[in-house]
């Protein structure tokens, strides 16, 4: 197995390492360096934290996911219960996200220019940054996962070997433990990609698709299907909007009465959940950071990308569909513009590599137009 290093992938990983620790560093006598808290407010590192304890010590904490099961793993074979060593562990899930997206990317362009850009973007991207070296979250295990499991589902798709099947198995068994829904929106992706890639007439089984869900949502929302209805999802999110209501909430209610309203504020949450702050939803230093070095770029890339769009590869628009899959989905559970920041970051990962793929295009040689194992590159 030939292992091809950019020098860049290292560079952005030990820019991470540093600013993790001198993040650490500075909040170690009021947290014990578990997290900095450069915005103000709450933070779930702190819970993380605490629930860690209580499972290494044998007591009760509340499981939301497997993450603290899966880092209490390595703190007990190594015997390092330290907040450092939870970071450097993120800065592992941080190399791992790395090299599945230069893999995805040297897949749609033989450019290493495209790789480098991609890295130099990752480095500075604020969201990214920020989630993986203020605290101890979770959610730079879920990036990780998910590039995985888009990497080898594309390859069983495309090649079906028994190798990628089985890590897909895995990646997606711990993407499923680390946020349920963000496998669910895998398997809605592949549908999708394999619905327009085989389904020719698919513009009528499309509305076709719309007149059902009109008619569902209309009449029958509230029946339960594995003791779960829409109606009960979409008063979990309003209950979020109202209980856990916070400065930068949307407020875009989805539990209404009729069609037309729900797809008109449902495709308002799908634009603000991909592309917010706008700049009238500036509430603080936070959203002022996130519009500054977020919201002109991505605009930009979409219109590149879309400008470009008759040269993006299979591949290419695999990732896309992955992306805007999981847009949809995160636009239907989530109202607020913080956590949009950190949940749409898998879709602008994916985005990012098909942009810089397109910016740098070069013409792939026949052999390398699919996934290969073999010649796996950070």
């Amino acid at each position: 197995m030939e292992f091809k290093i950019n020098k860049y992938s290292l560079l952005t990983i030990f820019f991470y390492f540093i600013m993790t620790t001198l993040f650490f560093l500075l909040s170690l006598e009021k947290n014990m360096g578990i997290s900095f808290a450069l915005f103000g407010g709450g933070d779930d590192s702190l819970g993380y934290w605490y629930f860690l304890q209580n499972k290494l010590n044998g007591l009760p904490y509340i499981k939301t996911s497997i993450y603290v099961d899966f880092i209490g793993f390595f703190i007990q074979i190594t015997g390092l219960n330290s907040p450092y060593f939870v970071r450097l562990l993120n800065i592992g899930a941080l190399s791992g996200l790395i090299f599945y997206s230069n893999r995805l990317i040297r897949l749609q362009s033989s450019s290493e220019k495209a790789v480098k850009m991609s890295n130099i973007i990752i480095m500075f991207y604020a969201s990214i940054l920020t989630i993986t070296t203020l605290g101890i979250y979770r959610d730079i295990w879920i990036y990780f996962f998910f590039m995985m499991t888009v990497y080898y589902s594309y390859d069983v798709i495309l090649n079906k070997r028994i190798v990628s099947l089985i890590m897909f198995v895995v990646s997606f068994y711990f993407l499923f433990g680390f946020r349920g829904y963000a496998a669910l929106s895998i398997v809605l992706g592949i549908g999708v990609y394999l619905f327009f890639k085989h389904v020719k007439n698919y513009k009528r089984l499309l509305l076709i698709a719309i007149v059902l869900f009109a008619i569902y949502y209309t009449f029958f929302k509230q029946i339960k299907i594995a003791g779960f209805s829409l109606t009960n999802a979409l008063a979990y999110r309003n209950l979020n909007m109202t209980e856990f209501s916070g400065g930068s909430n949307l407020y875009i209610p989805l539990d209404v009465d009729n069609i037309f309203v729900f797809l008109f504020n449902y495709a308002q949450s799908y634009i603000y959940n991909l592309l917010s702050p706008f700049p009238w939803q500036i509430t603080g230093l936070g959203t002022l950071l996130v519009f500054v070095t977020e919201f002109f770029f991505m605009i930009a890339m979409l219109l590149s990308i879309y400008k470009k769009k008759s040269e993006i590869s299979p591949l290419g628009k695999y990732a896309l569909i992955q992306a805007f899959v999981w847009n949809m989905i995160i636009a239907f559970t989530n109202d607020n513009i913080g956590t949009a920041s950190r949940l749409r970051v898998i879709s602008w990962i994916l985005i990012i590599g098909v942009f810089v793929s397109l910016y740098h295009k070069k013409v792939q040689k026949p052999q390398k137009t699919g996934v290969t194992i073999d010649d796996a590159a950070i």
